[in-house]
């Protein structure tokens, strides 16, 4: 003689997603026996069910939950024949598709369809297979409630105690029902009414319990309920109707507290504002305003005692009012630990004290959160490029250049820059802060100097500048291959010029049009200037020889740069010069400029008509 109930169950979640598959399966038994009126044991009664199934749960939404899967269930009981040496056997086999939704939180559907192989035996050995269908639904809100439920099929019943008579189950249900209290708690209403009718046997059952519960004084209630019940049953010759009710009152005491709802009375309200400091002193003042849309997650670390219902787990998240105000209402006494998360852009005002404030709850209070007003880190960040670029690379944004401060507390603060390159960093006071941003540029702009430090003490600080310059560009010169001799090189077109006229200038020779071309082609002969007394030449080279000097200005002009040809009067030499300038200083800064595109070596002479040459670089 015993029961036995064995349950397990294996969930795997899917992906990071709230959606997961369960497995479950349950097996029950149970062996008992019955004693006659005279004392005698009576042979012994067995009972199994077996339960399993998969099930795919899908949680991705909280308005929409629900699980559908296959399931299968194995019955089987065995109960002796009074007074006779036999036994009563039934077995039954279910197979189903099993969904249950909860659609928000007031409405719940469930759905099981599909079908069943029984066996009963007793005077006759009688085997069937029918098919099933189960729906039950529950909406309630506000207190109010109705369940409804329809059964078609042998799968009403699960676990321990099926019947037979169930098999062929036909049968609708529904259940309205109310729980309310009012006078905050210090009277209770509920009431359960339930009308269920099986079509296969022709039965109907009405049943109401109606109950009411008053707090009086003292953990003494006055209770009043009752009970009324109607049944009625159709068979071939005759109806069968009965019916009773019952009323019940009584008054209880409770015991093991001092006074009603006493649990209630150990709670405590929690007032926390968030307010502009000002002025630094931690404190409100009358001038002083509160800052709104900051959310606070109170979390309670360490009850002060223990609750009677069990421990009271609280993790609160609520949102600053217009005014900086949140108010927890109803927690119990003990530590707390605070979260305190801006949800907007609170510019010059920031909370100190780290993320986290501890607090102890041990009466109605008020906790004042201060937000310091910071000072600010003004800056600049300043590009510098090479004087020599291209018009489309000359123009480079400076905008969203992220700029952060640190300090030595591990805390940072950071802002973006505007077009112009100019920002704005506000940090509390008070504190040594290296400024750091990183090189968006590219490999070709290097920052002078990085992680500035800086000592914040007013908002009167001179300003960070940022140095950005260009890297010297290389100029790489692209070096001439010789000419494919091969068999595979392209052979040389041969031009036929076809029979015409041809007009020349008259003031030349004709042209024989049947004559070799002649590819010499003259060109425009270079221009010589005399070389100013006083001036300031950039000199690329003094040559003896007109040829020599033609082919130096010819790889200037090659790689882009211009260059003019001069001499002295009664000199054989001349001077391939790049610029003219009046004074040193203009001619020295062209002639970084070129050093920077490494076009060397160049020197600076001041002409002299009379004396010899200045070489000044």
């Amino acid at each position: 003689m015993g029961l036995l109930n064995f349950f397990t169950k294996a969930k795997y979640s899917i992906a990071n997603s709230k959606n997961y598959i369960s497995a479950q399966y349950v097996n029950s038994s149970r062996n008992y026996y019955n004693v006659n009126s005279e004392g005698f044991k009576l042979p012994e009664i067995r009972l199994k069910d077996q339960y399993a199934n998969i099930l795919f749960h899908s949680n991705t939404t909280r308005k929409f939950r629900w699980y559908m899967g296959p399931s299968i269930e194995y019955y089987h009981s065995s109960n002796p024949v009074p007074n006779e040496d036999k036994r009563i056997i039934y077995n039954i086999q279910k197979y189903r598709m099993e969904f249950k939704g909860f659609f928000g939180r007031h409405l719940m559907l469930n759905v099981k369809y599909g079908i069943g192989k029984f066996r009963y035996q007793e005077i006759e050995d009688q085997t069937d297979t029918r098919y099933d269908f189960h729906f039950l639904g529950d909406y309630h809100n506000n207190g109010y409630g109705m369940r409804i439920s329809y059964d078609y099929g042998p799968m009403v019943n699960m676990g321990l105690y099926q019947y037979a008579l169930d098999a062929g189950n036909n049968s609708v249900n529904i259940s309205p029902y109310a729980i309310k209290t009012y006078l905050k708690g210090r009277v209770s209403l509920s009431m359960f009414t339930n009308y269920t009718y099986r079509f296969d046997l022709k039965y109907g059952s009405l049943n109401i319990n109606p109950r009411i519960e008053t707090y009086v004084a003292k953990d003494w209630y006055v209770i009043v309920g009752g009970t009324y019940n109607y049944t009625q049953q159709t068979y071939n010759e005759f109806d069968s109707r009965r019916s009773f009710y019952y009323l019940e009152f009584s008054i209880k005491k409770r015991w093991g507290k001092s006074n009603y709802n006493k649990w209630k009375k150990d709670l405590r309200r929690l007032k926390v504002q968030l307010f502009q400091d000002e002025n630094g002193n931690g404190k409100m003042d009358n001038y002083e305003k509160g800052i709104p849309n900051v959310r606070i997650r109170l979390q309670i670390t360490n009850s002060a005692s223990f609750m009677p219902r069990g421990n009271f787990p609280v993790d609160i998240t609520l949102l600053s009012n217009d005014k900086g105000i949140v108010t927890f209402n109803r927690i119990p006494k003990g530590f707390y630990k605070a979260t305190i998360i801006p949800i907007s852009d609170l510019k010059e005002y920031f909370y100190l004290n780290s993320s986290n404030e501890q607090i102890e709850l041990n009466k109605n209070a008020v906790y004042y959160i201060p937000f310091q007003k910071a000072s600010k880190i003004v800056g600049q960040v300043d590009l510098k490029r090479q004087k020599f670029v291209k018009g489309s690379d000359g123009m480079i944004d400076l905008a969203n250049i992220k700029v952060t401060a640190y300090n030595k507390l591990g805390n940072s603060y950071s802002t973006f820059t505007q077009k112009d390159g100019s920002f704005t960093v506000f940090a509390p006071g008070n504190h040594v802060y290296q400024i750091r941003i990183k090189n968006v540029f590219g490999k070709n702009f290097r920052i002078l100097r990085n992680d500035l430090q800086k000592l914040l003490v007013d908002t009167t600080s001179a300003p960070v500048i940022f140095e950005i310059v260009e890297r010297n560009r290389k100029i790489n010169f692209k070096k001439a291959t010789p000419l494919d001799k091969g068999p595979d090189a392209p052979a040389l077109q041969k031009i036929k010029v076809l029979p015409g006229k041809i007009y020349e200038n008259t003031n030349r020779k004709a042209v024989d049009k049947d004559a070799v071309p002649d590819f010499e082609i003259p060109y425009m002969p270079l221009e010589v200037n005399e070389m100013i007394d006083g001036r300031y030449y950039i000199i690329a080279g003094q040559i003896q020889n007109f040829v020599d000097a033609e082919k130096l200005m010819k790889i200037f002009h090659e790689l882009g740069i211009k260059s003019q040809l001069g001499t002295i009067d009664d000199s054989d030499s001349y001077y391939v010069y790049l610029a003219i300038f009046n004074s040193r200083a203009a001619a020295r800064e062209e002639l970084n400029n070129y050093k920077r595109v490494e076009i060397k070596p160049l020197t600076i002479i001041k002409f002299n008509a009379n004396d010899e040459d200045e070489v000044s670089e």
